[in-house]
This record gives C-alpha cells, structure tokens and sequence, in this order.
C-alpha cells in the first residue's frame, strides 16, 4: 500500500525509506523541479525533451481544480509528438 506522506512515484517510497529530495521529479521545499530525477526517464534529454518539460512543467505547476486542466493541449502535444517519433522515449 502507497505511504501518502511521499510524493508518488518516488523511489524512496518504494524501499519504504526516509525521503531524499534527489528521489523526487519535484522538490516541494525549493518548488523546482528536478530534471535529473531518474523517475523521469530519458525523456527530458531527448528529441521531445521541450515538449515535455512544457507539459511536465504546467502539470507539476497547476493550481487548478482538477489539477492540470489547463495544460490539455500542452500534454496532448507531447503526446503526438511521442506518437509520431517513438525515439523520443527510447532509452
């Protein structure tokens, strides 16, 4: 069962340890997001990396309700752009 005191995904939450902001796409204490996190894959280093750091980016920083309702069209682009150029996810 999920720990809700971790943001999800995180690889902290999935041993059960003490979290570290370098597991983490997203560091609630500095509200940056870290590119870097492993949890984000190769995406963010490759041919759709603007596309989606754009969607990411909106998502992670959306206040609306439901969350993210104004990024549609942002990840609905990054989504056809995966589509049509399966490299970007390749690893």
């Amino acid at each position: 069962q999920r720990n809700k005191n971790l943001p999800f995904g995180s690889k902290t939450e999935k041993k059960g340890n003490k979290p570290s902001n370098n597991d983490f796409s997203f560091n609630s204490e500095t509200g940056e997001i870290n590119w870097n996190c492993p949890c984000l894959g190769d995406i963010t280093k490759g041919l759709c990396a603007k596309e989606y750091k754009a969607a990411f980016s909106c998502y992670i920083y959306s206040q609306a309700y439901p969350k993210g309702m104004y990024c549609i069209e942002k990840i609905q682009r990054n989504t056809r752009l995966v589509q049509k150029i399966p490299k970007c996810l390749k690893r």
